[in-house]
């Protein structure tokens, strides 16, 4: 049996909405609900405006609350309490998207009432608490409004747009000055000729307002029964009339908008919910019967009976809230998406071999996706892919899942799959990066297990070729699409084969042979020779020339293929297997982890929006993205999303030089970008905090923080280190340490709201970002003379300066970079043996140990040095930038270095 997690693994069925009773005359009496809206945290507001307060139930249905209000009729409390405060027949409610603010429209009061969620204070911000018009231009507090009913804040939060309705007029405040205007109605009662400005118009009884994601204005009018938009340019247009629909409205008295941007009406008077859709301008019926009753259909919104709905609410999920207003309750509407399904097809399910109870369940992950919805139509060549009957898209994809049995800390650690494998493990628990981790090797001290995280994998590479426990995606074909793919290749021995895909992927096939064309180049921007078609030949998914090719130089194919997979739908079953999984009672956040290629997906997940899931809200409250520096996925035609830039390497592919990803509040994760030194020299990650032309330091949003590893290259090299094909020894500075304190501090930061260390990275502003040519030479050491440019010429990447000994300053040091036996950099060189000699080697660092004098004037003694690394150790520590748990081991490895360097000075 797989117990209750197995509901997790249940199909989302295509069946009809399902109607639920949220709260009731049962559960909560209530007097005549209106307005409900959600907080972040799931907890739902509900004003009762016979009752004169508003209710609060955790997480949507729970424990219920008074939280504003005394349930006595008044107007006092500003400054004070909300709980304390007395309102009159309070109708409309809104919660900023920030999450910071409620506001009430607090009617018989005629004013609007702002409550501070987490401090539970409340004031007025506009309304003087007497009846009238006046104080257009002027501060809103001290403006006069006659029944304020509806409101709405604008998609940004900066402005609140109120229905006065005795007034005739709609108007809007400015919540940055404060300061009320009339946005439609000129005070008389009419009906507004369609093309006019609207607020010179006419109105007729404007009842509730409601803003969509274009900052169109609805207005709704109870006694005109009529629905009118206001579009940016300030005219209006009534977009449905009592004779556009059957039965004709009757007092319909508010609306809001659902993620479509569709409207959502309580027409009272008919006991019904309507909904306009602004696309095809129908108009349809989602509730009711028509007929005023009390009966629920839990499986038919249709044969729900109303009785006079006053209100109605879209959660982020989708489901429709109704306050069904004189039969005292809260209804749910909760609608199966057809426009998305995943059903996961387990195949296998055991336990783990180790110490903490784990499960280990591995499987594929089916998908289909409506391709015309707002959130998929960025998807690169998603309408030429084949569709089911129901006009969806199918594809799949390979899944790993490692699961707490007892529940655990309700954290979902997925981490991107990094070519089809899985290395997370070996990152934070010192275990392996086994393709089928199960064996105990696999999880090394177990760290991540004991914490209780629920780990996951998914594949979203569709060329990702086929192996056991490779996690890959499976993706249709955009059918009859055809392109130039190019393929480039830099030998570092000599050969005659030269693979047309990207290290070891799935090529795409070479539709006619005709059109192929190999070139060779010295550099990234020289001019690229032709080579003869008479020289190379294609076998397979190679080209073979005559000739061995020469080590260091670029070579490059382009050629004719069709049908591509639509490669981009990766992004696409991230979010929805994530989405999918968060539906478990047992996950209540989400952190989303990658390195390197995989980093690169997480901030082109971030940039093109997946982080909106169609029916889950936010999809990632957290991002850990970790070297991938200045570097980001991307999807055209034929994208091939395993090539990414570095010296020599996938050169004018585009996947260089990205500014930092700025995604808008409430889909906002809390960020995390870690790179090492590496990635200021070899992958432009200068640029996460620059100007594009290199001159300014650019400012960094609230919920991300930027960690430069100083003195690392891409991964670290063991110990003890050798060259490989580079001219210096590999750098073996291990900044994994801070990596695993950083996943502590980013999962303390979205459950706790715990504000992680403030981000430490180099900074043009404080002298140590650079270019290279301003490096300090005190050392003695030959810095190269470039850094990985933009291969677009669009930028300028900038490297860190470094102090006397060739270390890297305005980074987070590890306690052997802060007390060094040896100059630990960022670059190391190609060599003659390998070709284009003196050319930066891709992911590499050097390390440079100190004389037998440099270490002796530093450190007289050995235990001079353990006391000065431990210090260091320790304040680290403190700042959390260290597991002090990890600091023992460390220093062995220390010790390991001293006695290693003292060997090689004394063998020299």
């Amino acid at each position: 049996m797989l117990g209750r997690f197995a509901l997790l693994f249940a199909a989302l069925s295509l069946h009809a909405s399902r109607v639920e009773l949220i709260l009731g005359p049962q559960q909560q009496p209530m007097k005549e609900p209106f307005g409900v809206a959600f907080d972040r945290a799931a907890n739902m507001y509900v004003v009762e405006h016979k009752g004169e307060v508003i209710l609060r139930a955790s997480r949507g249905r729970g424990q219920v609350s008074r939280f504003a209000g005394t349930g006595e009729a008044g107007n006092s409390g500003d400054s004070g309490p909300a709980a304390d405060a007395r309102m009159f027949d309070p109708h409309g409610i809104a919660i900023s998207r920030d999450n910071s603010f409620l506001y009430v429209a607090d009617t018989r009061n005629h004013t609007v009432r702002r409550i501070h969620l987490r401090k539970g204070i409340i004031d007025t911000i506009a309304g003087t608490g007497q009846a009238g018009f006046s104080g257009d231009g002027g501060p809103a507090v001290k403006a006069t409004f006659n029944g304020t009913f509806g409101i709405a804040l604008s998609p940004d939060d900066r402005a609140l747009y109120i229905a006065d309705l005795g007034n005739k007029r709609i108007r809007k405040v400015d919540l940055r000055a404060g300061i009320v205007t009339t946005v439609a109605g000129n005070g008389q009662s009419g009906v507004p000729a369609d093309g006019a400005p609207a607020k010179d118009g006419a109105l007729a009884d404007p009842r509730a307002v409601a803003v969509d994601s274009r900052h169109r204005v609805y207005v709704l009018e109870r006694n005109g029964n009529a629905l009118r938009v206001i579009e940016p340019n300030g005219t209006i247009r009534t977009v449905v009339t009592p004779g556009s629909v059957t039965p004709v409205m009757k007092g319909p008295k508010h609306l809001c908008i659902d993620r479509e941007d569709r409207v959502v009406i309580a027409d009272a008077e008919n006991h019904l919910i309507r909904r306009y859709d602004p696309k095809s301008g129908v108009t349809s019926i989602i509730a009711g019967t028509g007929t005023r009753g009390a009966a629920i259909d839990p499986d038919d919104p249709l044969r729900t009976e109303l009785n006079r709905p006053h209100g109605v609410y879209v959660a982020r999920t989708g489901d429709l809230y109704i306050s069904d207003s004189y039969n005292h309750r809260i209804l749910r509407v909760k609608e199966p998406d057809a426009r998305s399904m995943v059903r996961l097809e387990i195949q296998e399910s055991s336990g783990a071999a180790s110490e903490t109870p784990y499960q280990r369940i591995a499987g594929v992950a089916h998908f289909r996706l409506d391709p015309s919805h707002r959130l998929n139509r960025e998807i690169t060549n998603i309408a030429r892919a084949a569709r089911n009957s129901d006009g969806l898209v199918e594809f799949s994809a390979n899944f790993f899942i490692l699961k707490p049995k007892n529940g655990g800390n309700r954290t979902l650690l997925f981490e991107v799959s990094n070519r089809g494998g899985k290395g997370m493990l070996n990152m934070f628990s010192h275990g392996t990066s086994a393709m089928d981790p199960r064996k105990p090797a696999d999880f090394g001290n177990e760290s991540l297990l004991r914490q209780g995280y629920t780990l996951a994998w998914l594949g979203w590479q569709h060329d990702v070729a086929k192996g056991p426990y490779a996690l890959r995606l499976a993706a249709p074909k955009a059918v009859g699409v055809a392109g130039n793919v190019r393929s480039q290749f830099v030998a570092d021995q000599p050969t005659r084969r030269f693979p047309l895909t990207d290290t070891g992927h799935v090529a795409y096939a070479v539709a006619d042979p005709r059109s192929l064309i190999v070139t060779e180049r010295g550099g990234p921007h020289d001019s690229p020779t032709p080579l003869p078609p008479s020289s190379y030949v294609i076998e397979g998914e190679a080209i073979v020339l005559d000739r061995e090719m020469t080590p260091g130089r670029i070579y490059e194919a382009t050629y004719l293929s069709r049908d591509p997979e639509v490669a981009m739908l990766g992004l696409a079953a991230i979010r929805e297997f994530v989405a999918h999984l968060r539906q478990s009672d047992q996950l209540r956040f989400a952190i989303g982890f990658g390195v390197s290629q995989s980093a690169m997906l997480l901030r082109a997940f971030l940039h093109h929006g997946f982080n909106e899931g169609l029916n889950a809200g936010k999809i990632f409250d957290g991002v850990f993205a970790h070297t991938a520096g200045g570097r980001r996925a991307v999807y055209p035609t034929f994208a091939q999303p395993s090539r990414t830039a570095a010296p020599l390497r996938a050169v004018g592919y585009g996947t260089e030089g990205h500014p930092l990803e700025r995604v808008a509040a409430p889909l906002a994760p809390k960020v995390i970008y870690s790179n090492s030194s590496y990635e200021y020299w070899g992958a432009t990650a200068s640029l996460l905090h620059t100007t594009r032309d290199g001159k300014h330091d650019a400012p960094v949003p609230e919920n991300v923080r930027i960690y430069m590893l100083a003195g690392g290259q891409h991964g670290p090299s063991g110990f003890p280190p050798s060259r490989g094909r580079a001219a210096q020894l590999q750098n073996p500075n291990d900044y994994r340490p801070i990596v695993r304190a950083l996943l502590d501090r980013l999962r303390e930061w979205i459950t706790e709201g715990k504000l992680p260390p403030d981000s430490v990275y180099p900074r043009i502003g404080a002298g140590t970002l650079v270019a290279p040519a301003q490096l300090n030479l005190a050392s003695g050491i030959q810095f190269p003379a470039h850094a990985l440019q933009p291969f677009d010429g669009s930028a300028v990447a900038l490297v860190p300066q470094v102090d006397s000994d060739g270390n890297d300053l305005g980074g987070v040091r590890t306690p052997d970079l802060a007390v060094p036996l040896a100059a630990y950099t960022g670059w190391n060189l190609r060599t003659a043996r390998i070709g284009h000699e003196g050319e930066l080697i891709g992911n590499s660092g050097s390390f440079l140990p100190f004389s037998r004098e440099q270490l002796l004037r530093r450190y007289p003694t050995l235990q001079a040095y353990f006391d000065a690394w431990e210090g260091y150790a320790r304040k680290l520590a403190d700042q959390g930038l260290l597991l002090p748990e990890e600091i023992p081991q460390l220093r062995i490895a220390a010790q390991t270095k001293w006695e290693w360097i003292g060997k090689q000075n004394s063998s020299r």
